[in-house]
């Protein structure tokens, strides 16, 4: 769902009636309403070179709505136009909750304004360094031969495939190739994976307007490949382009240069972590340019994780990693902060200033620069210079309260202790709108009043109070690395198997989720300037493909188990229980002796028993009997210790199973319930039975929204819509797009010096050690954490909305279905998703009891099999070592005897090599068909459609109830039968792909109608030459002609079937129509209002002087000697030379007709003037005096002109009488006024705000 905020504008449209040229709608690209996917390979990887870079990478890919559950909430503050196009400049705000480290940007926490777009680098293994990596050169045969061994049988259930290391050319003793003969996995091929070549750089691009994706450059090609293709775009790389930096192309040829780079380092200044490309400059398919320019900006930050591994058979001294392991990175990064945009008409100024939570940076060795915040945005007229709008904007800060929460900085851990900028968020508070009057004095509007979740406050940035996906859980944690009991509780397979002495290695953190405190900070909601306002309620997002812990699950479904003796009667001395699953439980077991000095001997206390029993087919047996000893240790009972214990000892027990645990103290010690006799033997330990009458529902991975409510500006309701994410039956329609998997393990082998094998020379040398299962944790998810569900980690297949109004009554509710599949997912490698994610399959809506009222069913086709039939995706390659310590070959050739000792073929394979696909999708709306219910039946409509190799519609068509189909056929540049024109090979060498060449209209296969568009190159400019249409199967006739282009083809003359000419006059900017004459050409006419940037086909000697008064516009021209003149006239025809002065006397105009002057109506001291004038090839004005709405235009046609007030809007029309209307604004550029000449107002607008 998309909630824009925004006033009413209302915008004045003026058509040109000869210019509208109606050619079909469908001569436009077909789009669909599909939710984009985001591609996350890996984020341990992924390093925003600026939190602006960071914030893009949550919204992924626009627009976002019911599928993922974000609302977006949006403020447009002001909209650039080009030609046709648009620079949105707009607040959004992205709901899906608030992480941890997340850093505010420019505008604020959750908020991102970004109307330029960028390019952002997500590496892989070693950087590409934009080039494409090369490791399929680097040894054809080699590479050809590993691959062969790409199979997805080996790993059965997925895409992914492994392989083993063939040969040992990778150990030391084999480097000469002399010990192992046969195949051999090649050396440079395999050395070149383990620097991390073979994983291509993923790009994340987004334009101004909301076109996103991502791409990456094909190895084997060095081309770019477009993974989750929307739009076809052309991608060029700053190696191709010389330019410094990148080149998009979109179909109508607009160039997108990004050229502004912003960069990280990681790893204390040693490694280059990431880079992102700022859009610097646009070149529209016209010629035109619009810029952007940049501050340098900086930040710093830590980076920090937590790994753990079991210790490994040989642990080299130098790799002393084992236990918990603490892992830090700084991070240092060079930002782009935008400054202006600017057009010919329209300059956007952000103005900047200094924040206090984020920590200044830079590249190493090189200055510091801090982030900006942005204090207010200005609206300029390039032209004028004015500011013509304004927004302010107010900040304060989101602060961590003082508390008890661990952190990773080496600070106290009170928030108090810490740096400012590891516990304040930038937080925006509101936006004013600025107006200026004539004046140039600043007007103010009521502001955009935001509110959010304070009820909690924010932990440190660097807190470990945290869940699995970085959320806030309100847990105090002292370390990252999750609890794995949770999971091991939870019923995990993969825990399952866990040794005991992993399990309990260290105490983990509750990573769990917890659904409130996930709320802080986010957005509650937003006042508007009229003074109504709109409220947000927010849910965790649920998911019942993947179960993860829940802590109040696992502590409902927990029994704890306490058997004691102390020799009394009420005493519990036994218990009998039976486990649901299989499990490892710790055992918490004592025999104490009470208070020193009454406490038993140690003699006397050491017949105490606890013992664990279980009975299988009626036979009682001793699981296992904890006894007391006399090993030194449980003698110091004697000592003063009075306590022997066995404390989280792990039994493994099996389901389904009657264990009973018993305790027994010797019952000659007597009762020990006194104040003097304590002693006592003590079994406690807890079982868990997980819930078996339902699915699981797991939370997690952010919030959603739940509620939407409008209210007017007395607080009474407007609207209610209510979002549910369930299915039919009603239980969760979440999906989590990858499970996470903080555990996993490996067959690690390792060598020994054994003493034991001699070599021909008597030395001892190194053998193998058998395979050691070796079991890896860590803090971040081994499977990558996926934002594949249209930038969240959680999608939903069923979405309910439900309206209701001010009296709770609803008329129906919409659902959608969504093309919903989890990604493929591999431990440590890359996920793969489905790219359909997002897509609707289905809308229904129902009537409020639940009949349908309509179906639309939704299908699609990947037009990438059009493009390559054989296969849509490139295989990536990464390399794990089996093997830890010193090659165990080096003695392997004996020089004495030059005899081996040892087979090297038994050598087992050093490396595995895992397979993952990166694929590319480009899914096309293919058919739709639409039910319409009602109590005569129900209607159908089918829609079909097919597109060419780069997703142009080349053909719809649409079977409607009466059984009538209507088929519409497009022809484009691209298209194969065309090509081989060479006006066509011109389009599309100059990218000009979406110009349409034909268009066939057909019912029942009988063509209705036939349009035809030429081209060719006028005033050295690619453009439309002729329009031909027929109409029911009829021959071709022109239609229209295009006679004349001026600069960024604009059309200055057209001519109709009849050929009368039609000509239109432009400003100097090319932008804005001052003048249009029908049944003139271009060479006869002119027009200039004296508007800076207006000569209007005059040539104005510089001496003639801009006035700045005028009866339209702003200027006027005093000529004071100075000429204004226009040649290349016809001297047999007659022109209409017409202008108003405020002198009073008329100027002499050779070749004027007898009679003429004549003089027209006086206004505010100007009095208009008009000349018949003939026998002329150039017609000048020359004198005094001060002229304005200069006009020339031949006899018999007319001429309607208008001034601007760039880039606010029309000012004037003079229409073809020349009779006067006047357009006015207020202070916040609102059509307010159109008055008549005579200053008489026909129309009015008046924009209240409560309280105004």
């Amino acid at each position: 769902m998309e909630l824009y905020i925004h006033k009413r504008y209302i915008y004045l449209l003026f058509l040109i009636p000869f210019f509208t040229i109606l050619v079909d709608k469908s001569f436009a690209q077909n789009t669909t309403d599909a939710n984009a996917n985001y591609i996350e390979f890996d984020i341990k990887k992924t390093v925003p070179t600026s939190p602006e870079a960071a914030m893009l990478g949550r919204f992924g890919d626009i627009p976002i709505g019911y599928y993922t559950g974000t609302a977006n909430i949006s403020v447009p503050l002001y909209t650039i136009k080009e030609g046709d196009l648009t620079i949105p400049i707009n607040l959004s705000y992205h709901g899906s909750g608030i992480k941890v480290e997340d850093e505010a940007t420019w505008v604020g926490l959750g908020w991102s304004m970004e109307p330029e777009g960028a390019i952002i680098k997500i590496i892989n293994g070693k950087d590409d360094n934009i080039t494409a990596d090369n490791l399929p050169f680097i040894d054809a045969t080699g590479y050809q031969y590993l691959f062969s061994r790409n199979d997805t049988t080996t790993v059965p259930g997925t895409i992914y495939s492994q392989t083993m290391e063939v040969g040992t050319s990778m150990w030391v003793c084999d480097g000469s190739g002399t010990v192992f003969s046969g195949p051999n996995d090649s050396a440079p091929i395999l050395g070149a994976i383990i620097a991390g070549q073979g994983q291509p750089d993923i790009y994340q691009y987004s334009l101004p307007g909301g076109t996103s994706g991502k791409f990456y450059i094909n190895p084997k090609t060095g081309l770019p490949v477009l993974i989750d293709k929307k739009d076809s775009l052309v991608v060029e790389t700053p190696a191709s382009t010389n330019q410094g930096g990148w080149i998009i192309k979109t179909l109508n040829g607009d160039k997108y240069l990004f050229a502004s780079q912003e960069t990280s380092y990681t790893d204390n200044f040693t490694n280059y972590g990431g880079e992102t490309w700022k859009l610097t400059q646009i070149t529209l398919s016209n010629g035109k340019i619009i810029n952007f320019s940049y501050a340098v900006g900086g930040y710093s930050s830590i980076s920090y994780n937590e790994t753990y591994h079991d210790p490994y058979s040989y642990q080299p001294i130098a790799i002393n990693d084992y236990g918990v392991v603490k892992h830090f990175a700084f991070p240092e990064n060079t930002t782009q902060i935008l400054t202006q945009i600017k057009t010919d008409n329209v300059t956007v100024n952000f103005n900047l200033g200094s924040r206090q939570d984020i920590s200044s940076g830079g590249n190493p060795g090189g200055p510091q620069y801090s982030q900006k915040q942005v204090n207010s945005v200005d609206i300029v007229s390039t032209v004028t210079g004015q500011t013509i709008k304004s927004f302010d904007f107010n900040y304060s800060y989101f602060n961590s309260s003082a508390d008890t929460s661990y952190t990773y900085l080496n600070y106290s851990s009170t928030s108090a202790s810490l740096p400012v900028t590891s516990t304040a968020r930038l937080k925006l508070d509101s936006v004013k709108e600025v107006g200026y009057t004539s004046a140039g004095l600043p007007v103010y509007n009521p502001p955009y009043v935001f509110t959010y979740n304070t009820s909690v406050a924010f932990p440190s940035k660097a807190s470990f109070s945290r869940d699995f996906w970085g959320y806030y859980n309100g847990v105090i944690n002292n370390k990252l690395l999750p609890n794995l009991n949770y999971f091991y509780y939870s019923n995990f397979n993969n825990y399952k198997s866990v040794p005991p002495a992993t399990l309990n290695a260290f105490v983990g953190a509750n990573r769990t989720v917890d659904t409130n405190f996930m709320k802080v900070g986010i957005l509650t909601s937003v006042k508007y300037p009229t003074g109504g306002y709109t409220t947000f309620k927010y849910q965790a997002n649920d998911f019942s493909n993947y179960s993860y812990p829940d802590v109040n699950a696992i502590t409902n479904n927990s029994t704890t188990i306490r058997v004691s003796d102390q020799n009394n009667s009420t005493d519990v001395k036994s218990a009998t229980f039976t486990l649901a699953t299989n499990q490892t439980v710790q055992f918490n077991n004592y025999v104490e002796g009470g208070p020193t000095p009454t406490a038993p001997s140690f003699s006397a206390i050491q017949p105490s028993t606890i013992t664990l029993s279980s009975t299988v087919n009626g036979v009682t047996s001793i699981v296992k009997q904890w006894t007391v000893t006399t090993n030194a240790n449980e003698q110091a009972y004697d000592a003063g210790n009075d306590v022997i214990s066995w404390l989280n000892d792990p039994v493994n027990l099996v389901a389904n199973t009657p264990y009973t645990i018993s305790v027994e103290l010797p019952d000659a010690l007597g009762p020990q319930n006194t104040a003097s006799a304590q002693a006592v033997v003590l079994s406690t330990f807890s079982y868990y039975s997980p819930a078996t009458n339902a699915p699981q529902l797991s939370y997690g991975g952010g919030l959603r929204v739940s509620t939407i409510t409008d209210y007017d500006n007395t607080g009474a309701l407007i609207n209610n819509k209510v979002l549910k994410y369930i299915n039919t039956d009603g239980t969760s329609s979440g999906k989590l797009m990858s499970n996470l998997n903080f555990l996993y393990a490996r067959n690690i082998l390792s060598s020994l010096q054994t003493g034991d094998l001699q070599t021909g020379d008597g030395s001892s040398f190194q053998a193998f050690a058998a395979l050691q299962t070796v079991w890896y944790v860590s803090s971040q998810s081994a499977i990558p954490y996926s934002n594949s569900a249209g930038g969240n980690p959680v999608g939903y297949s069923r979405v309910e909305e439900i309206n209701t109004g001010p009296n709770n009554t609803t008329n129906g509710k919409h659902v959608y279905y969504y093309f919903n599949t989890p990604d493929q997912t591999k431990v440590n490698n890359p996920n793969v998703p489905d790219l359909r994610n997002g897509l609707v399959a289905e809308e229904d809506i129902l009537k409020a009891n639940g009949d349908t009222l309509k179906k639309i069913t939704s299908f699609y086709s990947d037009n990438n099999l059009l493009i390559n039939p054989k296969g849509n995706s490139f295989t990536g390659v990464k390399i794990f070592n089996n093997f830890i310590g010193p090659d165990p070959c080096y003695k392997f050739e004996e020089p004495i005897n030059g005899e081996y000792n040892y087979d090297p073929t038994t050598m087992p394979n050093k490396y595995e090599i895992d397979f993952y696909p990166i694929k590319s999708s480009w899914n096309l709306l293919n058919s739709k068909q639409t039910k319409d219910y009602n109590s005569n039946g129900i209607i159908t409509t089918t829609e079909g459609y097919v597109y060419n190799n780069i997703g142009q519609l080349v053909r719809d068509s649409i079977t409607n109830s009466r059984g009538e189909i209507l088929t519409t056929y497009n022809k484009f540049p691209n298209d194969a039968d065309t090509i081989n024109n060479l006006t066509n090979k011109q389009l599309v060498d100059s990218s000009f792909y979406d110009h349409i060449l034909e268009q066939h209209k057909l019912n029942n296969e009988v063509e209705t109608s036939q349009v035809k568009i030429n081209y060719a190159i006028i005033n050295n400019q690619l453009v439309r030459s002729e329009l031909d249409r027929s109409y029911n199967g009829n021959p071709l006739f022109t239609d229209v002609i295009f006679n004349q282009y001026g600069p960024n083809k604009n059309i200055q003359q057209v001519s109709d079937r009849g050929m009368k000419p039609s000509s239109i006059i432009w400003d100097y900017t090319n932008t804005y129509v001052i003048a249009e004459v029908n049944n003139a050409n271009i060479v006869d006419i002119a027009y200039s209002s004296f508007e800076p940037n207006q000569s209007g086909n005059w040539l104005i000697d510089p001496s003639a002087k801009a006035n700045p008064v005028g009866i339209t516009g702003s200027y006027s021209c005093t000529l004071a000697g100075g000429t204004i003149s226009k040649s290349g006239l016809t001297a047999s025809k007659t022109y209409v030379v017409s202008y108003w002065t405020n002198t009073g006397t008329p100027l002499t105009i050779a070749g004027t007709v007898s009679g003429y002057p004549k003089m027209g109506l006086t206004l505010n001291g100007w009095t208009y003037y008009e000349y018949l004038v003939t026998g002329q090839t150039t017609i000048t004005l020359s004198g005094g005096g001060t002229i304005d709405e200069l006009r020339l235009y031949p006899l018999g046609t007319e001429m309607t002109s208008y001034t601007y007030n760039p880039p606010i809007g029309i000012t004037s029309m003079i229409n073809a009488k020349s009779q006067i209307n006047y357009y006015e604004y207020d202070s916040f550029l609102r059509l307010m006024n159109i008055k008549d000449q005579y200053g008489n107002i026909i129309k009015h607008t008046d924009y209240h705000y409560q309280g105004q």
